[in-house]
């Protein structure tokens, strides 16, 4: 029933597919934290406001940027193609894990948002 070339095409999806769904969105999301990097690492010393402490925020910002990379294809559907003219639904995953890891703030601040609002009461939620 199976050619050998068509076992050896289902045992290479394995790993492509993994590479894709994994591997892929990490290290985009590292280039996007990356880029976040260097980019504020070229203002500080122009505004002269680079300090120690900023080398521990920076390599955190490194670690968060991979993981939020990886983070926000687990919500977008593996089989998502530019369907619509607007920009966010043009943006394929892997654009945006670069996204993410370029702003990992926005992604976290929208986490905080989605767990506050299963876990908080009508009473304790703040009015706006």
């Amino acid at each position: 029933p199976y050619t050998r070339l068509h076992k050896s095409l289902i045992t290479a999806q394995f790993p492509l597919t993994a590479m894709t769904l994994y591997l892929l969105p990490l290290l985009y999301g590292l280039l996007g934290a990356f880029t976040f990097v260097l980019r504020s690492l070229s203002i500080e010393p122009q505004r002269l406001t680079y300090s120690s402490a900023s080398n521990t925020k920076y390599r955190l910002r490194i670690y968060l940027g991979a993981l939020a990379g990886l983070v926000v294809v687990w919500f977008v559907p593996v089989e998502s193609a530019p369907t619509s003219t607007t920009f966010l639904k043009a943006l394929t995953p892997l654009a945006l894990a670069f996204l993410a890891g370029y702003s990992v703030e926005i992604l976290f601040a929208g986490l905080d948002r989605l767990v506050n609002a299963f876990t908080h009461t009508e009473a304790e939620k703040p009015s706006r």
